[in-house]
């Protein structure tokens, strides 16, 4: 199959942002026929509801995906061919959604091969897509945010008002900031009501660490003159910073026919350095200047490489896991 452009990759998005009618099989022969959609966002999957009365739709967030499987090629389709309520010929048009470590599954039926094939393409971008987010910046954080934002948006607008902003920052996320300050940053974004990226704009704005702060003061020059929005290090002080506090390593990956390996390599030159802030700064002058901001130091310190949890113990299968399950202590307390 040929490579798509990367506009043609946005026309095929924009036609499953239009979404069309698929069919959900059931297990017990149940046929549900829905308008299925990728919501403008591009998080999630989702179908129109006519009915007020009934609940919620279903939201099938992009990261929870684990697997797009083509055919009839899941317990549900086995039952319905075997009792015939499905004919061997519609296998060409049928596709299944597995979501949050396989305990989701959705089983669908297009129109025809080309619908479905469009949303199996459309969705594997995607999944590739945030795959190499989470590879690279701190998103654990962000899509919690989201998906909180959405949950209450359900049935309604793409917007939250100020008053429910403020609840959810309260319900949600128990961020503790006075009445005062929430004023003043919500007027910063000068609206009556906020889309997603400026929530999230908000959101960090109102949890800046301070803590960090105080940190970055320790390694930055000129401090008198920088302010927590303003503070930054080089990338000769980063390096100062992760040699002296963090004595830190960074786990690199090999992958070849049978397993992945890695290797631990020390951060000791400008170069790894650099690498980080272009991995961890969104701030495009920043980067530009080899600089990183107290939002991009913040993301650093959270990524996967900077846990407490050695990186190779939380990414890789790194105990002998062939063995009957009787033959290993199950540690299940909390």
């Amino acid at each position: 199959m040929l490579t798509k452009t990367q506009e043609q990759m946005n026309e095929l998005l924009r036609e499953l942002k239009l979404g069309c009618v698929l069919v959900e099989q059931k297990y017990d022969g149940t046929k549900c026929f829905r308008h299925y959609y990728l919501h403008k966002s591009e998080q999630f999957v989702t179908y129109r509801q006519t009915n007020r009365t009934l609940p919620s739709p279903i939201r099938y967030y992009i990261n929870q995906i684990d697997e797009i499987r083509v055919g009839f090629k899941t317990r549900t389709f086995d039952r319905l061919i075997k009792h015939k309520l499905l004919r061997q010929d519609d296998e060409q048009c049928a596709f299944s959604i597995f979501s949050n470590n396989y305990r989701d599954e959705i089983n669908l039926l297009a129109n025809d091969e080309e619908i479905r094939n469009i949303w199996i393409e459309g969705l594997q971008y995607l999944i590739e897509i945030h795959s190499q987010i989470q590879q690279n910046y701190l998103t654990n954080e962000t899509n919690w945010i989201l998906n909180s934002f959405y949950s209450i948006t359900k049935q309604r607008s793409d917007s939250l008002s100020k008053d429910e902003c403020r609840q959810l920052l309260i319900d949600t996320f128990n961020t503790k900031v006075s009445d005062e300050d929430f004023e003043r940053f919500f007027q910063k974004i000068d609206k009556n009501s906020l889309v997603s990226d400026e929530f999230l704009e908000l959101f960090h704005s109102i949890t800046l660490r301070h803590d960090l702060y105080k940190i970055m003061k320790k390694y930055a020059n000129n401090t008198e003159n920088q302010t927590i929005d303003s503070l930054y290090l080089t990338a000769e002080q980063l390096l100062e910073f992760l040699q002296k506090e963090q004595n830190q390593f960074v786990l690199k990956t090999r992958k070849n026919d049978s397993k992945c390996d890695f290797t631990l390599e020390s951060i000791n030159t400008n170069e790894q350095v650099k690498e980080l802030i272009q991995q961890f700064e969104s701030n495009d002058q920043m980067k530009e200047n080899g600089h990183i901001s107290l939002k991009g130091f913040r993301d650093l310190l959270l990524s996967d490489d900077f846990t407490l949890m050695k990186p190779w113990c939380s990414r890789f299968v790194y105990q002998d896991m062939t063995r009957p399950l009787n033959d290993y202590y199950i540690n299940t307390s909390y």
